[in-house]
């Protein structure tokens, strides 16, 4: 799953950040809560988060939400939110706890990256690869081996 995996610690109170599965466009951002024990104590302890996106937020929320209170989680996310990266966007994503009326907070600053090169012969281009020889119109694969396009067969009774 493409995305950024945020664990807070109640161990050694910290947060911690995984994002070596980040990925072009489609991604998910989980927050989850990890003890010594099978379950946290939430007594008291409010969270959030805030996705900032070229400087201007576009994510967030405080949690629980008015009237709800957590009371014990086991380590799976808390929140699972859907993201859209797009390229060479930069991206601020800061995470807070508060538990003791102490404020724990953490920031992660990226840059979104790149689709999948697609082929080893493309290049990347004006935001896009592109191919060493320009597709032709219709319904065509690339053969990276022969370095060309290659017309699909028709698919009747569709038409091109």
């Amino acid at each position: 799953m493409n995305g950024i995996n945020v664990t807070y610690s109640f161990v050694d109170d910290k947060w911690h950040f995984d994002d070596s599965l980040l990925a072009f466009q489609q991604n998910i951002l989980t927050i989850a809560f990890v003890s010594n024990s099978d379950y946290s104590n939430f007594d008291g302890v409010q969270f959030g988060y805030t996705l900032e996106e070229n400087g201007s937020k576009i994510l967030g929320a405080d949690l629980p939400p008015e009237g709800i209170r957590y009371q014990q989680v086991s380590k799976s996310p808390l929140v699972t939110e859907s993201l859209l990266i797009g390229y060479n966007k930069l991206y601020k994503l800061t995470v807070y706890i508060t538990r003791y009326n102490t404020i724990t907070e953490s920031t992660l600053e990226f840059t979104g990256p790149a689709p999948i090169q697609p082929f080893p012969s493309w290049t990347w281009q004006d935001n896009t690869w592109v191919s060493p020889v320009p597709k032709p119109q219709g319904p065509w694969d690339w053969d990276e081996k022969l370095q060309q396009w290659i017309r699909l067969e028709s698919n009747f009774p569709y038409l091109d």
